[in-house]
């Protein structure tokens, strides 16, 4: 089985032994979507045995929704309909409603998952040390539940159930992504199907619209993606998700100033910090702090200038194994 990383990049799971059940669900994942017919799309064990350096492109978009053009205090409260481009934030007040800081995350729950499984003090010591605060383990797994009582798989299934009504994922603080369209397995699919290459007299930048149950033409991420993976594989170019497969926190654009001193706020961790390899990042609505002179009233307003991608790994397809080509995908090392 391929070393997957964790993602993270804080040994979050090793250190409690549960690195091999986050292990186990990618491998299933690319497995799952290594079997598409005419896809370039492959499993990263065919960058190994090629012997070879992958060549990794960024895939970027602006993390505030655009479908349906929604109002910025709409989409502050409606995070779990509207924040749909994985990515979502959670924005903390003061008492008089000023805003004290942003909260980003493009986490999928499978981290936390594998450490509920786990068991229930694994997934509690790393929500704890995420917030910062002192969560019980009725707030992750509700009320009348044993979680050291139940299997493995139950206890894992029953967090994840549990989370989108949770405290510290909604209305407290923020954990992961929980859009219906944001998961793990909308953006394999996504790069699956848009791996496809399409017919010639398509441009690329058309292919979207074509594959409607993976991509949504109205988001800044999905035609992104699509447009960018149907290229590769017009090229002839094999390609995966780059491990950690999901998607990073980028820069921060926009004329930022403190009391009217323009600064580079990418290089301010004193008041924007990126933390679990660029998938959680914080904003300290310092005070003076504003963007284009506006004082820091919401955090839509943040994301609207928020830049974030996901990574994509590729090698010509004559470079790949046989195995991993074109026309062998039932033969891509799927049995194991």
């Amino acid at each position: 089985m391929f070393e997957y990383e964790d993602p993270t990049g804080e040994n979050v799971l090793a250190a409690v032994g549960a690195l091999d059940v986050y292990r186990r669900t990618l491998h299933g994942v690319y497995r799952q979507f290594g079997r598409r017919p005419r896809s370039a799309f492959t499993i990263p064990e065919a960058f190994l045995e090629a012997g070879k350096q992958p060549t990794v492109t960024d895939v970027t978009w602006t993390a505030f929704p655009r479908l349906n053009n929604p109002a910025d205090d709409q989409v502050e409260g409606r995070r779990p309909e509207l924040q749909d481009e994985y990515v979502e934030w959670f924005t903390e007040r003061a008492d008089n409603g000023d805003v004290r800081r942003v909260i980003f995350t493009t986490e999928f729950p499978e981290l936390y998952e594998a450490l509920a499984a786990r068991s229930g003090n694994a997934v509690l010591a790393e929500v704890r040390r995420v917030t910062g605060a002192e969560v019980k383990l009725e707030d992750l797994f509700g009320q009348d539940f044993q979680p050291d009582q139940a299997t493995a798989s139950g206890r894992a299934a029953r967090f994840v159930e549990q989370a989108p009504n949770s405290a510290w994922n909604t209305t407290k603080s923020i954990l992961f992504l929980t859009h219906p369209s944001s998961t793990l397995g909308a953006l394999f699919n996504l790069v699956t199907e848009c791996a496809v290459v399409s017919k010639s007299h398509v441009p690329s930048s058309a292919v979207c619209a074509a594959n409607p149950n993976a991509c949504v033409v109205g988001r800044n991420s999905d035609p992104s993606v699509c447009q960018a993976v149907q290229e590769l594989a017009r090229q002839r170019m094999g390609l995966t998700l780059t491990d950690p497969p999901g998607v990073q926190i980028g820069k921060l654009q926009g004329i930022w100033k403190i009391d009217g001193t323009q600064i580079d706020i990418n290089q301010r961790p004193d008041i924007w910090r990126v933390t679990r390899k660029r998938r959680r990042a914080e904003l300290v609505a310092a005070p003076g702090l504003t963007i284009g002179d506006d004082t820091i009233s919401s955090g839509a307003q943040v994301a609207k200038r928020l830049q974030v991608g996901a990574k994509v790994s590729f090698l010509p397809e004559a470079d790949l194994p046989s195995w991993a080509q074109l026309g062998q995908e039932s033969s891509r090392m799927l049995t194991d």
